[in-house]
């Protein structure tokens, strides 16, 4: 009981409860009483048992450090009182009470110093979750529902189960001495053989207690070693260090006063600056935690041992692979797998709840069992990362179909794991990737379906490129699906082209007599034609806007230049009026009836010289003439006009219909022998608008613009040439005496 007062005095001391008089240090003066403060009898106990503990000392001789061990060994001493002999029945129940009393002290102390509850109140109060210095407010350890060694845990070896040494070598020499016996021998060698045994067997005894002495003793360091590397593993540890620490450091303070100050004051500090920098502070260092092989290991490889059948001596390093961090990126739990293994769906199923009830997480598992890899590996599941943009658009209802078409498992495979969809499908560089599996076969068929999926679901047009290639694994198979790459651009003409141009006027002086370059091809290559030979006589055809004007422009400056003769009707007027005065060039442009009269006689010089011609030819059948071209500008208007005029003037008894058009095909059949051309602007050819005299038929070359191909193939045949026109204001007509300004034509 001494040791129990001790002890809470020295609690009241440092916690503050009760402060004890300077008396207690040998260098402060003595006083002999504690001061009061807070519960008073608790002090007067405190006070009153100092007290004795300092008169002890002083008669002694001794700290108050010796006065506790001197008190702990009398008491042990007395609980030793009722083994010693010749004890009566009285003495001896005496004896025990004094002796449960000491053992019952000291197991109070025990359990306070090694944090357990010291009685059954204290117990009560933790439960009620209350903690202080005497109580560490810390549930009891309930019993396990299981053994370890059932769990898979490594069980500490337990008492002997065997025979006792002692026994085992009793028997034998037992055996000895009755071997010798049954021997032909004196009875005295019989008995020296009997004391031999009975010292042999003292000397083994004897000789075994030695072994385990020496063993005890070299064995003693590691045994603390072991002790000390795992004191953070130790039930209580927390309450143990701190209730161990205050005695500890009372006894320094009593030595060395102020070494243990300075020693109290680094330790604090060191405190200070530990929880500041520790896990709970910055996070600077933890503590050592031990790897989860270690951990979960044992446990988990017990479990698949029996689930495999594997033989009792199987060890754990040779089948069973753990991370030391299950929760690191890309951990993988491996198992090998024994040939017997078949793999079956339910014995796959059985392996994946032995993990996941043994591991913490959720694990996937990959089997692999082909032959020089039967294994299993388990990785953890990966949380369902957000998706974005396209990804989040369309991968929700592309991957479910894929899934089911690629035979996947609805639970275990993630599309982030087999299909990758980027954000902006628009981006022409975008790719959208899909992991194959190894049964994925690849036929047409298969790559079809897929390719018309990938079509059906994302917005584009999409091309596959596969790579199925003999894989070992998951990841080996592949197919990646781009945009179809645009198709290359038709070859266009230019939108521009300058009459002045380099290249335009070096193929315009580039030209032989006839020859003209009507523009550019969408090749870049000078476009010329040549008004004579098989195509003596050309059509334009072009739209309104189409650029004919701009056209016939760009091909009367060449003719002109070339020393032609052009005789031109335009009842537009300002198509081509931009040339009048020009050496060659006569115009007739008056839509009046008196204009319309004076054009039909420009097409009848135009028709006299050509029959003159002809004269001259069957003269001289050698003879050279100079080209001459009959342009008839807007002939759709001038047929309107002819006609007109035709009918109002036309000489009594004459016929009906207007003569030009029979006079016009007339020309175009005969000209072409003497050097001459009719090149002809025409909205429409038919023959009720040319006279029904097969107008169209006669020109061998029709250059049509701004108008749909169809449209004109139902009306007349031949070849066709796209042309644009150029309106830009303030374009000069005339860039020199012969020339038109810049030029917009399109072929």
């Amino acid at each position: 009981m001494a040791i129990l007062a001790a002890a809470r005095g020295v609690h009241s001391a440092v916690s503050g409860l009760a402060q004890v008089s300077p008396s207690a240090h040998p260098s402060g003066p003595a006083t002999g009483t504690p001061a009061p403060a807070g519960n008073g009898t608790g002090n007067a106990i405190a006070g009153a048992i100092w007290s004795v503990i300092e008169w002890i000392g002083k008669v002694t001789h001794l700290t108050p450090l010796g006065v506790l061990l001197a008190l702990g060994g009398i008491g042990w001493l007395i609980s030793q009182m009722p083994k010693l002999p010749k004890r009566t029945a009285q003495q001896k129940a005496t004896d025990e009470a004094i002796g449960k009393a000491g053992k019952a002290t000291a197991a109070c102390l025990g359990r306070f110093l090694t944090g357990r509850p010291i009685s059954a109140k204290t117990a009560a109060a933790k439960k009620a979750g209350g903690a202080s210095f005497w109580n560490n407010a810390l549930p009891e350890p309930e019993p396990l529902s299981a053994p370890p060694a059932a769990m898979g845990a490594i069980a500490l070896p337990g008492p002997a189960t065997g025979p006792d040494f002692r026994e085992v070598l009793a028997d034998r020499l037992t055996d000895f001495q009755d071997w010798v016996a049954t021997l032909p021998v004196p009875r005295l060698l019989v008995q020296l053989s009997d004391v031999g045994t009975i010292v042999a067997y003292y000397l083994a005894v004897a000789g075994r207690w030695l072994a385990r002495g020496v063993r005890g003793v070299l064995m003693l360091p590691v045994a603390l070693w072991r002790g000390v590397a795992s004191y953070g593993r130790w039930a209580y540890v927390s309450v143990l260090t701190v209730r161990a620490a205050v005695p500890g450091v009372w006894a320094l303070y009593e030595v060395a006063p102020g070494r243990t100050q300075a020693g109290l004051l680094v330790v604090g500090l060191g405190a200070v600056v530990g929880a500041a920098t520790g896990p709970d502070g910055q996070g600077h260092w933890h503590a050592p935690r031990p790897s989860d092989d270690k951990v979960y290991g044992p446990a988990l490889w017990a479990m698949l041992k029996a689930a495999l059948h594997l033989a009792p001596e199987a060890q754990k390093e040779e089948w069973l692979t753990i991370p030391d961090r299950l929760e690191d990126e890309g951990a993988q739990v491996i198992l090998a797998l024994p040939e017997h293994f078949l793999g079956s769906p339910r014995e796959r199923q059985g392996l994946d709840e032995i993990v996941n009830t043994r591991l913490p997480g959720d694990w996937v598992s990959e089997w692999r069992l082909m032959a020089g890899g039967h294994r299993a590996v388990w990785t953890a599941r990966r949380a369902a990362r957000e998706l974005v943009g396209d990804e989040a658009t369309y991968g929700p209802a592309l991957w479910p179909i894929l899934r089911d078409r690629l035979g996947l498992d609805e639970e275990a495979d993630l599309m982030e794991d087999w299909l990758t969809i980027p954000a902006d499908l628009s981006d022409r560089e975008s790719i959208v990737r899909l992991v194959l599996p190894l049964h994925f076969v690849g036929g047409e068929l298969d790559r079809t379906d897929l390719t018309t999926l990938i079509n059906l679901k994302l917005p584009g047009d999409w091309v596959a490129k596969w790579s199925i290639k003999a894989g070992q694994q998951d990841g080996d198979h592949w197919v990646e699906w781009t945009h179809r790459p645009p198709a290359p651009p038709k070859p266009a003409c230019p939108d521009f082209l300058d009459f002045y141009d380099p290249r335009i006027q070096e193929a315009i002086f580039g030209c032989a007599p006839g020859e003209v370059v009507i523009g550019m091809d969408a090749f870049g290559d000078i476009v010329k034609k040549v008004l004579g030979g098989d195509t003596a006589h050309w059509v334009l055809s072009i739209g309104t806007g189409g650029g004919k004007s701009n056209l016939i422009q760009f091909i009367i400056a060449q003719l002109v230049y070339q020393g032609w003769t052009v005789f031109g009707i335009d009842p537009k007027r300002n198509s081509i009026a931009c040339y009048s005065g020009l050496p060659g060039f006569y115009l007739r442009n008056d839509p009046s009836s008196a204009g319309v009269r004076d054009m039909r006689k420009m097409f009848g010089w135009f028709k006299e010289i050509a029959e003159a011609r002809q004269y001259v030819q069957l003269r001289d059948p050698n003879v050279k003439f100079p080209g001459m071209v009959f342009v008839l500008e807007e002939a759709g208007e001038f047929s309107d006009l002819s006609k007109s005029w035709w009918d109002r003037n036309k000489p009594k008894g004459a016929r009906v219909g207007d003569p030009f058009w029979a006079e016009l095909a007339s020309t175009l059949r005969t000209a072409r022998s003497v050097n001459g051309h009719v090149l002809g602007v025409f909205q429409d050819l038919r023959d009720d608008k040319t006279g029904n005299q097969g107008i169209s038929v006669l020109f061998p070359e029709i250059i049509m613009g701004k108008y749909k191909d169809k449209q004109w193939e139902r009306i007349i045949g031949g070849r066709m040439m796209d042309i644009a026109g150029n309106d830009r204001p303030g374009t000069p007509r005339a860039g020199c005496s012969w020339a038109p300004g810049p030029t917009r034509v399109r072929r």
